[in-house]
């Protein structure tokens, strides 16, 4: 059910009937010369809403701008400052809590969000952890899903091919609206030292915003996208994350985990 085609009445019904809002974080930046501005959040969009067909729960508005000042020098870039967005996060998700909702999925696909919406959540745990009224929260981002083999069966880049207007992202907005993005325009590898289906580095390195004068927009692979491959992905991540929400809503999880992290704890 899609939460922005319900009335306010429909939403009372499914929260009394305990069913989990599933809320995308996306983005509205720049994603090179091939894709539109609207690329994390269209994508969120599309995940969520499946993620909440095949598992009957409710998929609450995306937000489409993000925190993406590293991009800032782009043209058409929008974004909240980092303390601005921290609070909008807080307020989009104390918004579904007092409609009554107490088990939120959160999808993500942009970046730089994570670090600001890990520190929301940790806000909202902190408020209810002596109160009677219970919040779960399951996160998930594109490097959190379980299944990443799956992915990279089917990828045709190299490390490195799967970042910021990559293949992964170029492939998926293939599939779900092909009209919208530029083929024509696409270019030579730019291989990323990082790739959001394999492991990250064991450090975070931060120096100056990326400028167009030295980077097009794109890190990762676009020339080896295909909407073919794009519908694979998207069925692998919506599946992966259905799947997961299945076990968040029958109890199953019962550890929190760190994607950084070797270890959990109850």
């Amino acid at each position: 059910m899609l939460m922005r085609k319900m009335t306010t009445y429909d939403v009372k019904k499914a929260v009394d009937e305990g069913k989990c809002v599933i809320v995308g974080f996306g983005s509205f930046e720049q994603h090179g010369p091939v894709l539109p501005l609207d690329t994390d959040g269209f994508i969120a969009e599309r995940i969520a809403d499946a993620v909440a067909e095949e598992t009957g729960q409710i998929a609450a508005p995306v937000m489409h701008i993000g925190y993406s000042t590293a991009w800032f020098k782009y043209p058409g870039t929008i974004t909240f400052k980092s303390e601005t967005y921290l609070h909008v996060v807080l307020d989009v998700l104390d918004s579904l809590i007092e409609t009554g909702f107490r088990k939120i999925v959160i999808i993500n696909s942009h970046g730089t969000n994570p670090e600001l919406i890990k520190s929301a959540l940790r806000i909202i745990m902190d408020r209810f952890e002596s109160h009677e009224r219970k919040v779960e929260f399951l996160f998930f981002s594109y490097g959190t899903i379980s299944d990443k083999e799956a992915i990279n069966r089917i990828r045709k880049s190299e490390k490195g091919g799967m970042w910021h207007a990559g293949e992964l992202e170029t492939a998926l907005y293939m599939f779900l609206d092909p009209d919208h993005v530029k083929e024509e325009e696409i270019g030579d590898p730019n291989l990323a030292g990082v790739d959001i289906m394999m492991e990250y580095p064991p450090y975070t390195y931060a120096s100056e915003w990326f400028d167009p004068k030295k980077y097009k927009g794109y890190f990762g692979d676009p020339s080896a996208a295909t909407a073919e491959n794009g519908k694979k992905f998207f069925d692998i991540i919506v599946k992966d994350i259905s799947d997961t929400v299945r076990k968040f809503l029958n109890g199953e999880i019962t550890v929190r985990w760190e994607r950084t992290s070797k270890e959990v704890a109850k």
